[in-house]
């Protein structure tokens, strides 16, 4: 069944050591950035060994001094979790594997916009070219998707569609007896979300 071998090798591939999630507490990004540091910092003030910028809370209607670790994240936004067949434990599938493919476009974002706050102390031109100006509209434009609101739509978008759509599910389990149906819903929901973010991102660049 073409479908079911594709998806198995979805599940072989994924990369990341799949962990209780009791114990990939100690591993795993908890505060997971919707609105990365690598943006924040440009905006926030050295406080001691930490980066701090006013915020503004919409509900408390009150402006707090805050450190940029402790704003704009949820816990554990862009994981995806699933059940073992024999227990009620959670666990986390791939951790951080999303929240690290970030790093690459967060890191040339922070070293282009340093090249060109360095540029203007020293009052020299700084002309991007077409590839770096590229990524930064990379990086922007990622901040659109990133957020909670967006990411819960794909999962529950993936979701719907893994248990409409999917014709080969009992193919599956009869391959892989011992395995949580929540297994293959999760890979499919991680697989979806890691591609509609790169895809939405390079879109609206």
């Amino acid at each position: 069944i073409k479908e079911c071998t594709v998806y198995i090798k979805w599940c072989n591939n994924i990369s990341g050591e799949v962990k209780k999630l009791s114990d990939a507490q100690k591993s795993i990004t908890k505060k997971q950035h919707y609105l990365p540091k690598a943006y924040l910092r440009f905006f926030a003030h050295q406080e001691r060994k930490k980066k701090k910028i006013y915020t503004y809370y919409c509900k408390e209607k009150i402006v707090r001094y805050v450190s940029i670790d402790d704003i704009c994240h949820r816990p554990f936004l862009y994981e995806q979790k699933y059940q073992s067949l024999t227990e009620s434990t959670e666990y986390i599938l791939a951790p951080n594997k999303i929240e690290n493919g970030f790093i690459d476009v967060e890191g040339e974002y922070v070293t282009l916009v340093n090249t060109l706050i360095q540029g203007v102390r020293e009052n020299n031109i700084i002309i991007l070219n077409d590839n770096e100006i590229g990524k930064i509209a990379n990086f922007m434009s990622s901040l659109s998707f990133r957020h909670p609101i967006i990411v819960h739509v794909i999962n529950s978008v993936s979701k719907i569609n893994f248990r409409e759509n999917f014709s080969d599910l009992e193919e599956l389990q009869k391959l892989f007896p011992d395995v949580h149906e929540s297994f293959f819903e999760a890979v499919f929901a991680q697989d979806s979300l890691s591609l509609y973010l790169k895809a939405f991102t390079y879109a609206l660049a």
